[in-house]
């Protein structure tokens, strides 16, 4: 995987991550507190988080360790 895949696959993941945890964390403290809070902080670092997982568990699975 060259790193242009790399960072590719790290910024869908992120992305994608950052938007679906922004609703349902937006969504739990509406249910759960009455108030729209949005907690940025941990978005960012689960989306981070999982932004770096999936990338490198691709690598690890199928074998391509060529980061030219």
């Amino acid at each position: 995987m060259k790193f242009s895949e790399f960072m590719a696959y790290f910024l869908v993941a992120f992305g994608v991550t950052f938007a679906a945890n922004s609703i349902v964390v937006f969504a739990y403290n509406i249910v759960a507190h009455g108030q729209g809070a949005f907690d940025l902080r941990m978005t960012l670092i689960f989306a981070f988080t999982l932004g770096l997982f999936f990338p490198i568990m691709d690598i690890l699975l199928t074998g391509r360790r060529d980061m030219r």
